[in-house]
């Protein structure tokens, strides 16, 4: 995908009898439609402002009688997956590359604005970032 396309903020990849894979894109929605049918909405950021993936468990859970529910994450800057088999603490994880991810996106959006500026590519996501030296040296 194209960073400039929209990308949901969550989405089922697979589904089986009491089985349910969501992805959950970050930054997220403040609010989400639950993405099982029933089309109810919660909030999906707590007010410390974590991701409130257990209220979403619990619906699918009670409502949709989904008795496993994995879930994995995704960057809706770089279009990075996070898998639950790669990272032991997933959701740190993913809070902590999207700030600094959020922080790179808006310095590439500045990139163009001011001529000064010298694009270094990051080796990790592949983000334009601003070096400290001048253009040309």
């Amino acid at each position: 995908l194209l960073r400039t396309e929209k990308l949901p903020d969550l989405e089922v990849l697979q589904r089986a009898e009491e089985q349910v894979t969501v992805r959950a894109t970050f930054p997220i929605a403040q609010a989400v439609i639950c993405p099982l049918g029933c089309e109810k909405p919660y909030t999906a950021v707590r007010p410390d402002g974590q991701f409130a993936h257990q209220t979403l468990t619990r619906h699918f859970m009670r409502v949709h009688n989904c008795h496993s529910v994995q879930w994995h994450y995704r960057c809706r800057n770089c279009n990075t997956d996070f898998l639950p088999a790669d990272h032991r603490y997933l959701l740190r994880v993913v809070n902590t590359h999207v700030r600094s991810c959020v922080s790179r996106w808006e310095i590439t959006r500045k990139l163009g604005e001011s001529e000064d500026l010298h694009g270094v590519r990051c080796d990790l996501c592949d983000y334009v970032g601003v070096s400290k030296r001048a253009v040309g040296m």
